[in-house]
């Protein structure tokens, strides 16, 4: 017991003058800081899908000319689009793109996985099958040299099919969580 107050005592005096050499280089890892996203707000698009998002966010919403893919496109973004600009992006980045394509959902679901069998740079590390609001949906885990993205498909009517995708950094697990919550909050009016 003596030995161990000792230690606990003398320990900081012998990092303080740097006892102890080490050849070892440890890299220094930033770490990204979750944000404070307790508040959310929810974007509507009438007669199509609702989705809530982190309040402090900034949201793009495009209309497509008819008979385009994708008809609806919604950009959600935790940075200014001004800040992502090009060239590399800022490791807290969180990018989500909603979009209504033509297809079934099953059909998007092949393609998902065929598209990810036949890129060597992209890999699927999990799906499954899961329920969003009450409609059958596909969720996937992919991760690539650019970095990870969850992809969530859910049904959209008959015809239609809805891809929420999410991209962030490795060096950002923080924003896991939050980009379940956005995907888990949709909603399809159809």
């Amino acid at each position: 017991m003596k030995l161990k107050l000792l230690a606990i005592l003398l320990l900081p005096t012998i990092v303080t003058f740097n006892v102890f050499s080490s050849t070892a280089i440890v890299p220094i890892i930033k770490p990204v800081i979750a944000e404070n996203v307790s508040k959310f707000k929810t974007f509507n698009l009438p007669n199509e899908f609702s989705v809530s998002y982190p309040a402090r966010w900034f949201i793009q919403h495009t209309t497509n000319p008819p008979n385009t893919t994708p008809r609806e496109l919604v950009i959600i973004t935790n940075l200014k689009p001004s800040k992502i600009g090009s060239g590399e992006l800022p490791p807290n980045l969180i990018k989500t793109d909603i979009q209504i394509n033509p297809e079934s959902l099953e059909t998007s679901i092949q393609k998902v996985i065929q598209s990810r069998n036949d890129n060597q740079d992209e890999k699927i590390t999990k799906f499954g099958k899961i329920f969003i609001g009450g409609k059958e949906a596909f969720r996937a885990w992919i991760s690539g040299i650019e970095g990870k993205s969850i992809l969530t498909l859910v049904r959209h009517g008959n015809k239609e099919t809805v891809s929420i995708i999410s991209f962030y950094s490795e060096q950002n697990p923080a924003a896991i969580p939050i980009i379940q919550r956005l995907h888990n909050s949709f909603r399809s009016y159809r």
